[in-house]
């Protein structure tokens, strides 16, 4: 958990980076709930979409908790000072 609320700057460079690492992911029919979400959220509502969405992967057994793209997003959130995802 942040311990004070990151700039609004930071917002964009989040949900950018985050929009070019899960376009692929977010761009499916079935996951434009997410995209509107990753479009229109805070960061905490940014941090549910990751979670949301890593989710939906495992419970169609197309992710496992493992996964080089789970460590990279958890690897990018604790850059930017969150302690939780």
């Amino acid at each position: 958990m942040l311990s004070y609320p990151p700039p609004k700057p930071l917002f964009q460079v989040v949900r950018s980076h985050l929009f070019k690492m899960l376009y692929r992911f977010v761009d499916a029919p079935r996951h434009t709930d997410l995209r509107a979400k990753l479009a229109m959220g805070d960061l905490d509502e940014m941090f549910a979409v990751v979670d949301e969405l890593e989710q939906r992967f495992e419970v169609a057994g197309l992710l496992k908790p493992e996964d080089v793209a789970v460590s990279c997003i958890e690897k990018l959130f604790i850059y930017l000072g969150s302690d939780s995802l």
